[in-house]
């Protein structure tokens, strides 16, 4: 008996060892699962805070080039003070300003892009990436607001106005005069022919193409006349009925003037240039031959180097006089304006709204994508404790917007609002612009270019070698810290990093109207 419970204890303590090692078995096998999904989410995590401290590093690297910029600003300042006062800021400094303030803007939309595209993969970490994307918004509006103030504290903000003032009143009465003549008989003129389909060309588009008339005027110094003025539309009794006439003295053609159509000639007295005319336009433009060697976005070369050191965009600025000669409003435009602004409560700050969605091949986009832009504009305007109340105006084809947007701000403005601002602010309006489909671009435009200033080898068989000086076409901006582009060496369509490119201002030697003088009332007025 003793025998028989000495061999029983043995078997179970046999079947406790075998289930002792099967519970280490499983848990040896549970603890290499855990580990592998440990292994993965360490990784993963590892990838996370990697973009994290890269960001902390860019981040800090961005506030040093401000305080470099500062501390560079005031020796300066102190060894040539009186200097400034004559002649404004260094060039590098105005152009190193812009830039710095333009890359950081690219570095963000680097960024939250990439962190979208994470939350979505990680889902695990996706509160974690939504915090993080927070907290990096918030580093990206004090940067803007720092770089935006030093404007307000380096000691040039009267020369800049006055810049403004100068060049400004300069082109309207090089317009003005361009645009008067003693003997309308014996003036040389550019007749505008607009040719219109009213479906595709809206008012926006034929604005443009009666700019372009009148920069090609401008550039051959003819008198521009309308000569189709009941093609404009919109309103019966014709363009006049809203704006003043374009010129005073000289509004229509002689039946004895000798025509012919463009590019006619020196010595005939009219020419003739029908528009629209076959040039690329739209975010998917291709390139075709162009009728005319003028393109609206090329600078006159005796203001081009003052504006490129005045403003950020100087082609938008240039293009934006013109728009404001030709819509001067007739005194009741002036009061419909007026009465409107009063029934409405119009009043600063608000936000301009424009999204179109039935007449433009475009992509689509959810409200929600204004509204975060929206939100970011005003948070930056609180943080100087300039908002009070948020207001929007918004327009747009679609009129179930208007229910989904109530009480919401959004933010986008269309090209030729961007156009009429930056004609009229006496500052730098090219920051105030946020699109989601496309960069600015001006109908029949010929092209606008970037030239690469640091190199870029492609990781990615999307991407183009880069080398300093590299000229590219702009097609399109990605919105995610890269652009498409036609690289004019290779002739391939290819993206780049933005943050490595700036843009060309390409000039051409307009007539400079040099016996026309500005005088000290004229600044004043």
């Amino acid at each position: 008996m003793q025998i028989y419970r000495f061999w029983q204890k043995i078997r179970f303590f046999f079947i406790l060892l075998c289930i002792y090692y099967l519970l280490v078995i499983i848990n040896l096998k549970q603890q290499q699962a855990n580990n592998i999904v440990k292994k993965k989410l360490s990784k993963e995590l590892t990838n996370i805070l990697f973009e994290l401290n890269y960001l902390h590093e860019n981040n800090t690297m961005l506030k040093q080039q401000v305080i470099f910029l500062t501390k560079r600003l005031r020796i300066f300042e102190k060894n040539n003070s009186k200097q400034k006062k004559l002649n404004g800021p260094p060039e590098d400094y105005e152009l190193l300003r812009r830039r710095i303030y333009s890359n950081t803007k690219e570095f963000w939309r680097y960024i939250s892009f990439e962190l979208r595209s994470l939350a979505m993969s990680v889902r695990s970490y996706k509160f974690f990436i939504i915090h993080m994307k927070t907290i990096i918004d918030e580093h990206y509006r004090s940067l803007l607001n720092d770089i935006a103030k030093l404007t307000e504290v380096d000691g040039y903000s009267q020369w800049r106005r006055k810049e403004y003032i100068y060049l400004s009143t300069l082109v309207k009465k090089r317009l003005r005069i361009l645009q008067t003549s003693e003997d309308c008989s014996k003036a040389k003129k550019l007749a505008c022919n607009l040719i219109v389909d009213h479906q595709s060309c809206g008012y926006g588009c034929r604005l443009h193409h009666l700019v372009n008339c009148m920069v090609i005027a401008f550039a051959t110094k003819r008198i521009l006349i309308l000569d189709n003025p009941q093609n404009w539309g919109f309103i019966s009794g014709g363009f006049t009925k809203l704006f003043f006439p374009l010129s005073n003295t000289c509004t229509s053609l002689n039946r004895n003037e000798t025509v012919l159509p463009w590019p006619g000639n020196e010595s005939v007295q009219v020419v003739n240039l029908s528009l629209p005319i076959t040039a690329p336009n739209g975010p998917n433009r291709k390139r075709r031959p162009y009728p005319t060697p003028f393109n609206s976005l090329v600078l006159p070369k005796d203001l081009s180097r003052r504006l490129n050191v005045l403003h950020g965009d100087p082609a938008v600025w240039w293009i934006g006089q013109f728009v404001n000669y030709l819509i001067r409003p007739q005194t009741s435009t002036i009061d419909i304006f007026e009465d409107y602004e009063v029934n409405f409560g119009f009043t600063k700050p608000i936000v301009g709204v424009h999204i179109r969605r039935t007449d433009k091949i475009s992509s689509f986009h959810q409200l929600e994508e204004y509204m975060y832009y929206v939100e970011e504009y005003y948070k930056l305007q609180e943080l100087n404790g300039e908002v009070t109340y948020k207001k929007i105006y918004l327009a747009t084809d679609d009129p179930t917007l208007f229910k989904e947007a109530y009480d919401k701000q959004v933010k986008i403005v269309c090209r030729l609002a961007y156009e009429i601002m930056n004609g009229l602010e006496l500052k730098d309006a090219s920051a105030q612009f946020t699109s989601l489909d496309d960069a600015y671009y001006f109908n029949d435009q010929i092209r606008r270019l970037n030239v690469a200033v640091l190199p870029h080898k492609a990781k990615r068989p999307q991407e183009m070698d880069l080398k300093v000086g590299d000229e590219i076409e702009v097609v399109e901006n990605q919105w995610n810290g890269y652009s498409k582009g036609i690289h004019l060496r290779t002739n391939k369509s290819l993206l780049y990093p933005t943050f490595k490119v700036t843009q060309k201002i390409e000039v051409m030697s307009f007539d400079n109207y040099s016996g026309i003088k500005i005088s000290t009332e004229e600044l004043e007025e």
